[in-house]
């Protein structure tokens, strides 16, 4: 190139902008999902027999509900798949689930911050690059 900048290195830049924001919408949505799982934790610790619910049946439906036994929640364990657990386990359950999330999301900063490092680095040779041809 003229300005004695390799391709390479724009592509380079390119490409790591684009990690560093689908990392940033990965961010997004793992706080998202980390505030959920807060937010059952919690309603775990209010739920009582007979207490009354409006359950979402999607597209803005409600159908109001009452508790018959909060001794047990049913947890989705994926593939539409739901076991019966008892409050506590799924008070517990709950709670590895925000440990995981934690640990995940220091794991997405830290290789966000690597990427971040790695784009200024980038800049910088390539500003450095085109002041010495400049000169």
């Amino acid at each position: 190139m003229k300005d004695g900048v390799s391709a390479q290195d724009y592509l380079d830049l390119e490409l790591l902008s684009k990690q560093l924001q689908q990392l940033d919408s990965s961010l997004d949505l793992a706080q998202k999902e980390l505030r959920r799982t807060k937010t059952a934790r919690q309603l775990l610790d209010e739920c009582s027999d007979s207490q009354e619910l409006l359950i979402p049946l999607g597209s803005g439906v409600f159908v109001e509900a009452k508790i018959a036994d909060a001794s047990s929640v049913r947890m989705a364990v994926g593939a539409e798949v739901l076991i019966d657990r008892s409050l506590d386990d799924a008070k517990m359950a709950l709670e590895d689930q925000i440990e995981q999330l934690h640990a995940q999301h220091d794991r997405s900063l830290q290789l966000r911050e690597q990427l971040i490092d790695r784009i200024l680095a980038l800049e910088n040779r390539i500003e450095s690059t085109i002041e010495q041809k400049g000169a």
